[in-house]
């Protein structure tokens, strides 16, 4: 059904954006440590730990959902995008 592919659409979109405000949000506290001069600090260290933690947090989320919408948006077209049969 053409709802149910949208809320799975819907459901990768949020789950991936997430990881995508928390890594955004430690970034921009990373870059106002920088502008403060506090470079080489613990506090970076953390942060940069946590933005590579969401990296692989959204890869290892994302890749099962990708393979799912795929198959949804397969089964619906015939056969890969605009019926290519890809």
């Amino acid at each position: 059904m053409v709802w149910q592919s949208g809320v799975l659409m819907l459901v990768s979109i949020y789950t991936g954006s997430v990881f995508g405000w928390v890594t955004l949000w430690k970034l921009w506290k990373l870059l106002g440590n920088i502008k403060a001069g506090r470079v080489f600090v613990d506090e970076n260290v953390r942060i940069m730990r946590t933005v590579s933690r969401c990296c692989v947090a959204a890869a290892v989320i994302k890749r099962p959902q990708c393979a799912v919408l795929r198959a949804v948006f397969r089964d619906r077209d015939g056969g890969g995008i605009h019926g290519a049969g890809s």
